[in-house]
């Protein structure tokens, strides 16, 4: 809606992308919720864009900050139909990687987006045992 619009430009999401390696939390922050979100919009998922955003997220789904990887996984989990076997292994590894309440929770969340479609296979056995040890604790 947002890129279709004209109210966010290639421009501007070219301009965020240095933002999310920054050294920066606060930009890091912005820049990985703005791709989060982004990353819900179908158009996003048609341009130029999209290799470098899912790059990002993946990267920023282990940064050392909490918010950074609870908004990177977020993103991950919006985009979920269209690549679900690579991002349950992405979403599997944040929910091991991470002692933040906020990033666990959001790791389950976008797993459930991939658990609703079909064909998911072992990796379906392989995350509910990871999820069970979060309730065991």
């Amino acid at each position: 809606v947002l890129l279709k619009s004209g109210l966010i430009t290639p421009e501007s999401i070219q301009s965020l992308l240095p933002w999310a390696n920054s050294p920066t939390e606060n930009h890091r922050v912005t820049s990985t919720a703005f791709f989060a979100q982004l990353m819900s919009d179908p158009m996003l998922r048609e341009k130029k864009f999209l290799k470098s955003v899912l790059h990002i997220l993946e990267e920023r789904s282990h940064d050392r900050n909490s918010i950074v990887c609870q908004m990177a996984v977020r993103g991950l989990g919006n985009l979920v139909k269209k690549h679900k076997k690579f991002l349950l292994d992405i979403l599997s590894r944040a929910l091991n990687d991470t002692f933040s309440s906020e990033v666990i929770g959001e790791s389950m969340k976008a797993p459930a987006k991939v658990l609703k479609e079909k064909d998911v296979g072992s990796s379906f056995r392989d995350l509910t045992q990871q999820i069970r040890t979060y309730f065991d604790n």
